[in-house]
């Protein structure tokens, strides 16, 4: 029923805006723990089926050592005093 009906007394209308409140302040007050709950299981990406693993000997040092000196790499990429070197 519309709460603007006629047939709604003072203390109907007040009962539900009550439970109007209860219901928002439910909500409110749950969302944030269902957030968390849902963040917790989505730290480790799930393994897809295509995946393929990268050999030990296939990632790049940070360092290398050589006769010209040591060459300094980051990601694969010389630092500026290895370009200088090479």
């Amino acid at each position: 029923m519309p709460s603007d009906s006629p047939s709604y007394t003072k203390h109907e209308r007040k009962v539900e805006m009550m439970k109007n409140r209860f219901v928002r302040c439910l909500v409110l007050v749950t969302l944030p723990f269902l957030l968390c709950a849902t963040t917790i299981y989505a730290d480790k990406p799930p393994q897809m089926k295509m995946t393929t693993p990268i050999a030990p000997g296939v990632a790049v040092p940070d360092k290398i050592e050589s006769s010209i000196g040591t060459l300094n790499l980051s990601y694969g990429y010389p630092s500026a005093d290895t370009v200088e070197k090479i």
